[in-house]
């Protein structure tokens, strides 16, 4: 425990995002510690890894989520030998659980055009953009006129939104990969809905004056 506090203040606080620390934070306090936390990094072995893994799974954890707890102690084992505390990584030794690739859920053409006659008129813009980008939430509501190509249909991803969580409040950030950082290519149908939506914003923007408080936000609503 003594060493996760060292891990998480010289290396997580400084190195991932905050969403992330959060993430680490809560695999710490409610898996980690509890089994380790009093043990000393020398006496973890493959055998006290392999049998944590096995009550995670008992215990009726996910395995998406019994793989990412195991990653975060890998890391910190790594760095622990990096810092010379001990020789070799234990979890290394422990594989992942499989996890399986269940076929993502998703709406057919018809479906799409019945949700979309069924938005209220404020959120249509929105939808359309999600449906037909495949943008990540946090992308779509960071999604700022500047980068927007009007000549060649295209928008330019170069932030994210990040929600306030963990006692860390909202804000802009690079996308989460370099592969998001790219141009996403919009249909005729979606230009025109953002023409029109852009119009009236400007409207809104000009009757609310002062109280506006402009990022240059496509989505600028609560």
């Amino acid at each position: 425990e003594k060493f996760a506090e060292k891990w998480i203040e010289k290396y997580a606080k400084v190195q991932v995002r905050p969403s992330t620390l959060v993430l680490y934070r809560g695999f710490l306090k409610n898996h980690l510690c509890p089994v380790f936390g009093n043990v000393a990094l020398a006496k973890i072995g493959v055998e006290e890894v392999q049998g944590f893994k096995a009550d995670m799974m008992d215990a009726g954890l996910s395995s998406s989520t019994v793989k990412q707890i195991l990653g975060t102690l890998r890391q910190m084992l790594d760095h622990s030998i990096d810092w010379g505390y001990i020789r070799t990584n234990p979890a290394k030794r422990v594989q992942n659980p499989k996890v399986s690739n269940a076929e993502m859920g998703f709406l057919t053409p018809d479906e799409v055009n019945i949700f979309l006659q069924n938005v209220p008129d404020r959120w249509y813009v929105f939808f359309l953009t999600a449906i037909t980008t495949g943008l990540r939430v946090g992308e779509l509501l960071a999604m700022k006129w500047a980068n927007l190509d009007w000549h060649n249909d295209r928008y330019h991803v170069k932030e994210t939104l990040l929600r306030a969580r963990g006692g860390y409040s909202s804000g802009f950030a690079p996308p989460k990969t370099d592969k998001s950082a790219a141009p996403v290519y919009l249909t005729p149908s979606c230009v025109t809905a953002l023409q029109k939506y852009r119009r009236q914003q400007s409207e809104d923007r000009l009757g609310a004056g002062d109280k506006y408080d402009d990022h240059d936000l496509i989505f600028a609503t609560t």
